[in-house]
């Protein structure tokens, strides 16, 4: 099976709001197929397909597909990772539902 990539990721943004030198942004972030499988570190994130220019400072996964899965995003690889009960999922061998997160993030 194929990993997921960056471009296995749509993205809608809901709202996007300017303060002073930085973006806050509530978006839906959806992937999965269970034709693809968990990508060793995290699902990428694309900082442009979340509006911005340069990097994220913040991203908060508030609301997951209903399911026991946790997603926590991780800030030094720019990926989401899914955790059960605490413990990564394995890449490779684990095939990804399709799923949609609301996320909030702050960049610029």
């Amino acid at each position: 099976m194929t990993m997921i990539a960056s471009t296995d990721l749509t993205y809608t943004i809901n709202s996007k709001v300017r303060i002073k030198n930085r973006y806050f942004v509530q978006a839906t972030v959806a992937f999965g197929n269970a034709a693809l499988t968990y990508t060793t570190g995290g699902i990428p994130i694309t900082n442009a397909s979340l509006g911005f220019r340069r990097s994220i400072d913040a991203l908060m996964v508030v609301e997951g597909t209903k399911n026991t899965l946790t997603y926590q995003w991780d800030q030094s690889a720019n990926t989401i990772r899914i955790l059960t009960t605490g413990t990564e999922h394995t890449a490779d061998t684990t095939a990804v539902a399709a799923t949609s997160l609301e996320v909030y993030a702050v960049g610029w």
